[in-house]
Formats: structure tokens, C-alpha cells, sequence
């Protein structure tokens, strides 16, 4: 009407018809508005039929929607429908509808995950029934709490709540390394409350892996906008050295073996460290060696210390126990070497049951046994004879037996000098009294491949 605001185009002077001329027409002389009687036939200007919208859609709140008829149409018996079902209309229903006349109301204030979906507002027109349709998502994804690992194994322990609005129906869990790899998954049984626990078993240690929960409906359905994901690390990491050496004081002679771990390691409060000893005689006339092996157990720490045996030659290897297991096996780099020492036991001779025949002449015939030569190389055996009875002395020297060859008396002398690598087994036969001459270099073992050493003064042989 004139004077109301929106666009206007009436010619001057118009309306000017009162109530008798309560129409408007255009095109009379000018193609401005007049007013004109509502009885007068004139052109339509244009005629179309009106395409809607018969109804509208309007979200209420975020629980309800109301479909109803647009002013312009002549829309009829508004219903709500969800695929060919008929939406109840029982107020104790979880999803209901309220119907008005040009009008319905969808409730879906009680909705749970399988209520989503598409929802169509069926409206007639005449005879005619048409539809419109607007999909609806429950609102709400599951929630995980935590991810919680193990020092000692690979497990997760996974704390989690399903689908607010999904309580009551199947939730899936797959586990899957973030780096790639094969995805476990496990389906749960409907979650029956808020709070839910599960243990996911057997990773690999040391892995992060993407954590995913999706709530199903049906059940092996399971669509990605219900899902909600995490990202944890797998304990479960065995403890294994980084560097492992020996060393040898030579003050005392004691070896030392120590070993190190990464850094940033955390080696956990207790561990336990195999080490694996293993030693062979350093020199021996034996060309089949034989290996002893020792295990060493060594609570927390970092180091291990020994004295070696004489003339043995010692390597090692670690591996470290935590309660995760065993860790990977270590050579220990280096050796240590114990000293050799004297013989541990001399065997006397043993003369043999004719002894008697030879004796009135001086000649007597004994067996001597090799030395046990597991302290060390032994130069020379030394067959020492004495005219008198005395009690021997354990510790005989070099300085000793110059002298004794040098006596005048010949109370005490030495009869036989063997060269330890001239027999041939462990026992020699050798006769006494024959007057012959013996020689032996106590420097030389007779070992092939080791050098003669030389006294400071001059090589001492007997």
C-alpha cells in the first residue's frame, strides 16, 4: 500500500479510487500502478504455477524439528516418516511426533545411535503427496581415557567411555602401528555403562600406535563419524648394552669388564646382567684347547671385576635381563691375560721294582712324569740327587741349583737337566749314573714361534 516501505510505482495522484477500485492494474496509458474496479477485465500480466517450498524444515533446538506449510502454499496433513515407517506419535516413544494442523513436530530429545539416519516430512497438495527429506546425526563420539603400557611387557590397558548416545550397542577397538603394519581389532560386546576397561595384548614393544573406537550400529557397521582415536607407545623394551670392553689393572693384574647403555635408557630399578666368561689356556703344548665357561650373574650394576687365573686368557659376552626379558647378546671387546706361575705340584720319580740289580754298580733307572703345565710353559725338569736324608725345600731358585752344581762335596748335585719339550708323553724313562752329559735352556720352552730370551748377562744352560 502507499506509504508502506518496499518497492512502489504508482502513477501521481493514484490510488485514487476509494473502496469502489480495490484492484491494481498497470499499463493504462503509462506502465505505473492504478487503481482500478475489481469487476474490469484486463491482460494478466503472467500466470505460473508456485513451485514451493510448500513446507519448511526449522530446527527448534538441537532436539527438535518442525516441518509446516509455507504461507504461499496450500499444503495439507504434515507428517513426519523415517524410511517407509510412519514416526510414532506416543510421547513415550524414543523418537515421536507432535501433529498440528499444516504441521508436525519431530522429537528426538531421548535419540539414541540408531535413530539416525534420514527423516522425510510427507505433506499433501491437493491429492497429491510429496516429500522432503533432512538427515539427522545423534550427536556424540566415544571417548578414551587413557592408554596406559606396561615397562615389563607390550600391552596397552585402554580406559575408555562408548558413544554417549550409543550405550547399549557394539563399540569396535582396532589397534594399528602408526608407522603402518598389521592393525589388530577386537569387537566388543554392547558396553553396558559409561566407563569401560580392555587389555590389548602381544604388540611390539616400543611401538606407537593409533588407538581407534567407533560405535557400530548394526554391528559391523561401523561409520568414522562415530569414531574417536589416540595415540600411545607400547612399553615392553628389553635392556641390552651399548659398548662393552675389558680392561686390566696392571698394578694387580685384576680384569675388569664394564659396559654402558644408550643414553636416555631408562634401565628400570632392578636388572640383571649374564655375563658369559669364557677362558682358554693361554699357552700350551695341547693344540686341542679346551674352553671353560662361567656364568656370572651381576644384580644393577655396571661393572664386574676378577683375578685371573695363571695362564689363562679371558674373553666375555653379556646379555642383560630386565622383566621385559632378555636383551641382545654383546661381545665384550678386548681380552685379559692372567700371569704364568710355577707348576702347582711337582711329581717325584718313580724307580722301577729292578732297581736292586743296578744299585751295587750306581746305576738306577726311574720315570719321570711331565709337568703339569697348566700355570704356564715349564723349561726344564731337573733330577736332583742328595747322599743325605733331608726334608726338601718347597721353594728352589735358580741361584739354587748354580750352587748346588757347583758343591765339592757332590753331597748334592744335579744328575739329569730334560728339556720339557723333548718328551714326547707324559712320562720319560731316564737312568742315573751313567755319567752322561745333559743340557737345558731355561729360557727357551721349546714352544714353536717363541723366541729365545736372554738373560742380562749371558744365556744360562745347564
Amino acid at each position: 500500500m502507499i506509504g508502506e516501505a518496499g518497492y512502489q510505482n504508482w502513477k501521481y495522484n493514484q490510488p485514487n479510487g476509494g473502496t469502489g477500485e480495490n484492484c491494481l492494474t498497470v499499463g493504462r496509458e503509462t506502465y505505473e500502478w492504478v487503481d482500478t474496479s475489481c469487476d474490469d477485465t484486463s491482460y494478466d500480466i503472467c500466470q505460473k504455477v508456485f513451485p514451493g517450498p510448500f513446507v519448511r524444515i526449522q530446527t527448534i533446538n538441537v532436539n527438535q524439528r518442525m516441518c509446516s506449510a509455507t504461507d504461499c502454499s496450500t499444503a495439507t496433513q504434515v507428517e513426519w516418516y523415517k524410511a517407509s515407517n510412519k514416526v510414532s506419535t506416543a510421547t513415550t516413544s524414543k523418537v515421536y511426533q507432535t501433529i498440528q494442523t499444516g504441521s508436525a513436530i519431530l522429537n528426538l530429545q531421548n535419540a539414541n545411535i540408531a535413530d539416525a539416519g534420514s527423516y522425510s516430512c510427507r505433506y499433501r497438495i491437493g491429492q497429491t503427496w510429496k516429500t522432503t527429506t533432512e538427515s539427522y546425526e545423534v550427536a556424540g563420539n566415544p571417548t578414551i581415557n587413557q592408554a596406559s603400557n606396561n615397562t615389563c611387557n607390550t600391552n596397552f590397558i585402554i580406559s575408555w567411555q562408548p558413544h554417549i548416545n550409543a550405550v547399549g550397542f557394539p563399540h569396535k577397538v582396532e589397534v594399528s602401528p602408526t608407522a603402518g603394519g598389521s592393525t589388530r581389532w577386537v569387537d566388543l560386546d554392547s558396553p553396558t555403562s559409561e566407563k569401560q576397561a580392555i587389555t590389548i595384548t602381544s604388540l611390539l614393544p616400543v611401538t606407537t600406535y593409533t588407538i581407534k573406537i567407533t560405535a557400530c550400529v548394526p554391528k559391523y557397521n561401523c561409520p568414522i563419524k562415530y569414531a574417536t582415536t589416540r595415540k600411545a607407545k607400547t612399553g615392553g623394551a628389553t635392556l641390552s648394552a651399548e659398548s662393552s670392553f675389558i680392561t686390566q689393572i696392571e698394578k694387580n693384574q685384576t680384569c675388569v669388564i664394564a659396559w654402558s647403555f644408550p643414553n636416555n635408557t631408562e634401565t628400570g630399578n632392578t636388572y640383571t646382567v649374564e655375563l658369559n666368561l669364557a677362558s682358554t689356556l693361554a699357552s700350551s703344548r695341547d693344540s686341542n684347547l679346551k674352553t671353560d665357561m662361567k656364568l656370572i650373574n651381576v644384580t644393577s650394576s655396571t661393572s664386574l671385576s676378577f683375578q685371573p687365573e695363571p695362564n689363562r686368557n679371558y674373553y666375555a659376552s653379556i646379555k642383560i635381563f630386565n622383566c621385559a626379558g632378555l636383551g641382545q647378546e654383546l661381545s665384550v671387546i678386548g681380552t685379559c691375560l692372567g700371569k704364568p706361575t710355577a707348576p702347582a705340584k711337582v711329581f717325584p720319580p718313580e724307580r722301577f721294582e729292578d732297581n736292586l740289580i743296578n744299585s751295587a754298580c750306581g746305576i738306577t733307572k726311574m720315570a719321570i712324569q711331565a709337568p703339569d703345565e697348566t700355570n704356564g710353559f715349564v723349561s726344564c725338569i731337573f733330577v736332583l740327587v742328595r747322599t743325605y736324608l733331608k726334608e726338601l725345600d718347597d721353594d728352589f731358585s735358580l741361584t739354587d741349583m748354580i750352587n748346588i752344581n757347583n758343591t765339592v762335596s757332590g753331597d748334592e748335585y744335579i744328575a739329569k737337566a730334560i728339556p720339557v719339550s723333548s718328551m714326547n708323553g707324559k712320562r720319560m724313562n731316564v737312568t742315573l749314573g751313567e755319567e752322561s752329559m745333559t743340557t737345558c735352556d731355561v729360557m727357551n720352552t721349546g714352544k714353536a714361534g717363541i723366541q729365545k730370551e736372554q738373560s742380562s748377562e749371558k744365556e744360562i744352560l745347564f
